[in-house]
């Protein structure tokens, strides 16, 4: 066991219990109400997360997802129920977010920001399970964002109450799987202002002391612009089918290779290794037109996925 940033690392071979923690920014948003999805091509895309997900789970896992919107939650449900997984059932439909476990969920809540954008109801989901004989919080969001030309108010307010809901669990088992849209290395693309400095910064230092994130390993990504189509080609589409690139006018993707994804987690948990990226190898999905890589192939998400594997003292 040894100590790095703050966090405890264990050996792999240690013989305490261990359960893997995954957060993956499926990229199936879509609007709350019209037929219009935001990353293209989900219904196929899905397909093949769902086949390359099932290539990763350990044993014991903890699989916190954002946006599973509508029909993609029904999708993702019915592979838990025939796997005899236990999955969160707060309506998805303004929010996105979903967790999904090998272990008996026994309680869920969900707490609402007070601020959100484009009638969404975005909040923190959560999960209390029993795990090696101690009781874990499971928790899951997905901040709204601000843009190169100046910081979303909206933003700035969803990461303050992230800070104040983790502050009521300071004495909790924790971990907490998401997308805060900012990073410790985040830069748009002809920026206006330093978003490390005005929105990650305040962040990280306003973080009861109880809680840390897990590194990533060898400074990987989750959000890979410079070789993802979805990210630096995408459109929104209607009836996940037809383009339209006049409205994604409005909603450009301005990030920058980055770190926007993040795992959490309460300073009595032990990290046996991570974080490590996930699901970043394109694959052959033969619908999705445009977004091919020079293999021809498509990514699952305009995300990688995250993953730790952790130990309660």
């Amino acid at each position: 066991m040894f100590f790095y940033h703050g966090l405890i690392y264990t050996s792999s071979q240690s013989s305490l219990k261990k359960i893997q923690v995954i957060t993956y920014n499926t990229g199936l948003a879509q609007f709350p109400i019209l037929p219009i999805t935001i990353v293209p091509y989900n219904k196929f895309r899905l397909v093949e997360q769902l086949n390359e997900i099932e290539k990763t789970l350990a044993k014991h896992f903890i699989l916190i997802l954002q946006e599973v919107f509508r029909s993609s939650y029904f999708v993702y449900k019915s592979w838990a129920i025939k796997r005899e997984y236990s999955f969160t059932k707060t309506k998805v439909n303004k929010n996105g977010l979903m967790i999904i476990t090998s272990e008996d969920i026994e309680q869920e809540f969900f707490i609402p920001f007070n601020r959100d954008t484009y009638m969404l109801k975005r909040g923190i989901l959560g999960i209390k399970i029993s795990f090696d004989g101690n009781e874990l919080l499971a928790l899951n969001t997905h901040t709204s964002y601000s843009n190169s030309k100046k910081v979303n108010s909206v933003h700035v307010s969803q990461l303050k109450e992230t800070e104040m809901i983790l502050d009521k669990f300071k004495n909790k088992t924790v971990v907490l799987g998401c997308d805060l849209n900012i990073g410790n290395d985040l830069r748009y693309i002809d920026q206006t202002y330093d978003p490390i400095v005005t929105l990650w910064h305040p962040f990280i230092s306003s973080l009861h002391s109880n809680f840390s994130e897990i590194d990533y390993e060898n400074q990987s990504v989750s959000w890979d612009r410079s070789n993802n189509p979805l990210i630096h080609k995408a459109n929104f589409q209607l009836f996940d089918n037809f383009d339209l690139p006049l409205l994604h006018q409005f909603d450009k993707n301005e990030e920058e290779d980055s770190q926007l994804d993040h795992i959490f987690i309460s300073s009595d948990i032990e990290v046996v290794y991570g974080a490590k990226v996930l699901l970043n190898k394109p694959i052959n999905i033969s619908k999705c037109k445009n977004y091919k890589n020079e293999n021809d192939e498509t990514y699952l998400s305009d995300h990688y996925a995250l993953e730790a594997m952790i130990s309660l003292q």
